[in-house]
């Protein structure tokens, strides 16, 4: 199988996926998403396996916006994007760690603090799949925060 026929098939099938969640997209924004969820679908799907090791590749589920899957990961980018614009408050440096209650507002922050350690890590050992494992990881912890912890309050503190 040629290279053009993989990523022309990703696409596609990145496209129908948008097409079956957004009816109010212009062709234009169709295009334009379904190019970047198609590549982002196919590099995370490889570099998520050890180099070392062989793999099957199955276009549909690298474009499953559920799962391991760099679709997976925009999806949640996106909401975190979204609340942030929402927001619209200065980031404080000076967190005032007590304020975390919740268990999982302490494992995302745990596992944001693992960022450096891990990218030094794949780095060093020429191991990508290491932050695939973390970027997903992190994605689950993200989507175990939002769905336990009021994100967007009017309490200054939050």
């Amino acid at each position: 199988v040629e290279a053009d026929e993989i990523i022309e098939e990703v696409y596609n099938l990145a496209k129908k996926e948008i097409l079956k969640r957004y009816n109010d997209l212009n062709e234009e924004e169709i295009e334009k998403r379904s190019r970047i969820i198609g590549q982002a679908a196919l590099r995370f799907y490889i570099l998520k396996y050890d180099p070392k090791k062989d793999f099957t590749y199955y276009p549909d589920k690298s474009i499953s916006f559920e799962g391991d899957t760099g679709p997976y990961i925009q999806y949640v980018y996106a909401r975190i994007q979204s609340i942030i614009n929402k927001t619209e408050v200065e980031i404080d440096p000076d967190i005032d760690f007590s304020l975390l209650k919740h268990k999982t507002e302490k494992e995302l922050i745990f596992n944001l603090y693992q960022f450096p350690e891990i990218l030094k890590e794949a780095a060093e050992s020429y191991k990508p799949h290491l932050m695939c494992q973390y970027l997903l990881n992190l994605s689950q912890k993200f989507n175990a925060f939002y769905d336990n912890c009021p994100v967007i309050s009017s309490d200054e503190k939050f």
